[in-house]
């Protein structure tokens, strides 16, 4: 499209042609990232090509064309660009280019990815879940403020919030629009929001036991290390919650459908129920999926009281195992 843009119509395009142009403009620009690889053909090849067709076709158009890609293939030679000089045939470019592509996906796309790059697709997946659920939710501003009332209201019996409501009434949608509000309108040293079933990790208690733990430890530069051994994190978490009171920090932890957390990291031999064949489940909602396969467990894991400046929030559906036991420990319910 180049030949359209005004930029490039008359002198410059008549002298340099469309294809410096867009080299100069893209792989060559010092200012633009860039991945690009060359391959120049052995010159010898042309003349090995018996259909007159073909030849033609490989064949520079004229004098000032075989100019132009002289100081072309110059020109890539002086940059950094890496270049395959005199590939012989179509089946040995073939070969080098699958080699490079493929190296190059593998620096990129590494098979073992870091911590950094699981954190960013947890992030992007929590993103999207967000913004596609805040579409279609609007109102319920008063149930908000009263949530919002209720998180910053001193507490003098130090325990968590549920919000409880039926299968299918919108606690997952509520919480997304509160927790966008909330941290729009109030102040607070660090928040932490979870939502179950975005992905297999995602329904691991463990998984978001370690999620909170990294997070304090990178917002407040603490030394601590989070344990290896699983056994060892509830412990680890009431510990570095103790510590967010010895700080004064001002800390929110919302966790949304604790009853699809699972304990998977616990019984790894543990086989989920068959699905059902004639289940459709390719157009379910995240939250729909997974984590209802996996079985119950008990909230060991989640502390019975908090510090005076640690809220946590947690989701949960009505009549399930895991609500009757946040209801025992009388936690106040919203």
């Amino acid at each position: 499209h180049l030949a359209q843009d005004p930029m490039y119509i008359g002198k410059r395009a008549a002298v340099l042609g469309l294809q410096e142009i867009e080299l100069d403009e893209g792989p060559l620009a010092r200012d633009i990232p860039h991945s690009a690889f060359y391959y120049f053909r052995d010159s010898r090849y042309v003349s090995e090509v018996e259909d007159p067709q073909v030849r033609s076709s490989l064949q520079s158009e004229g004098l000032l064309a075989r100019e132009r890609l002289s100081h072309l293939k110059a020109k890539l030679r002086l940059s950094n660009v890496p270049i395959r000089e005199n590939y012989k045939d179509p089946e040995e470019f073939a070969t080098l280019a699958l080699k490079d592509l493929t190296t190059k996906i593998t620096e990129d796309f590494p098979h073992d990815p870091t911590k950094d790059m699981l954190i960013q697709v947890d992030e992007q997946l929590m993103h999207e879940f967000e913004e596609s659920t805040l579409k279609t939710f609007e109102g319920r501003e008063e149930e908000m403020s009263a949530l919002d009332e209720r998180v910053l209201s001193v507490q003098t019996v130090r325990r968590p919030t549920i919000v409880v409501g039926e299968e299918g009434v919108g606690k997952s949608a509520f919480l997304v629009a509160w927790n966008r509000r909330f941290a729009r309108k109030h102040s607070f040293d660090f928040m932490y929001t979870h939502y179950s079933g975005l992905n297999t990790e995602s329904g691991s208690w463990a998984g978001i036991v370690r999620g909170i733990l990294q997070g304090l430890k990178d917002k407040f530069n603490l030394r601590k290390e989070i344990p290896n051994a699983i056994e060892l994190l509830p412990g680890a978490f009431s510990l570095w919650l103790g510590i967010m009171a010895s700080l004064s920090a001002r800390v929110i932890i919302m966790i949304d459908a604790v009853d699809r957390i699972h304990d998977i990291h616990l019984d790894p031999d543990l086989e989920p129920p068959p699905a059902d064949d004639d289940e459709e489940d390719d157009d379910d909602h995240p939250l729909e999926r997974q984590p209802r396969r996996k079985p119950p467990h008990d909230l060991f894991w989640l502390p019975t009281i908090v510090p005076q400046n640690v809220r946590i929030v947690v989701s949960v559906t009505e009549g399930t195992p895991m609500h009757e036991q946040l209801v025992a420990r009388k936690w106040g319910v919203f």
